[in-house]
């Protein structure tokens, strides 16, 4: 019961609030895979509740790292020239500044 509700709720979140919030999962960017909530659907429905729980908790911890690491890595590329244009390469991948951020960025990110 309660791992329907979880799996639902991360559909509502996928379909409605994701597409609207203008970024994209800093670990996805980062690492590349699957976004966390993709990677949470999965857990839950593959591997249950108690795994959910665990494996989220340390993915949302490194998904903040990944956040911290690509405002860094943005912060020391930035010259007169690229300020113009924000798309920078991460690990080969283009990534736009204001789209990458941690699911958790409502609050501080501090290191």
């Amino acid at each position: 019961m309660i791992n329907r509700f979880i799996k639902s709720s991360i559909k509502i979140y996928q379909r409605k609030v994701s597409p609207k919030k203008g970024y994209c999962c800093a670990h996805a960017v980062y690492y590349g895979g699957d976004s966390c909530s993709e990677f949470g659907y999965k857990a839950i429905h593959e591997r249950g509740l108690i795994y959910f729980i665990t494996s989220m908790c340390s993915r949302i911890l490194v998904c903040r790292k990944s956040a911290i690491m690509l405002s860094e890595q943005n912060i020391e590329n930035d010259s007169p020239d690229e300020k113009k244009d924000n798309n920078d390469k991460i690990n080969g991948k283009e990534a736009t500044k204001q789209i990458a951020a941690c699911c958790l960025s409502i609050f501080p990110i501090g290191k």
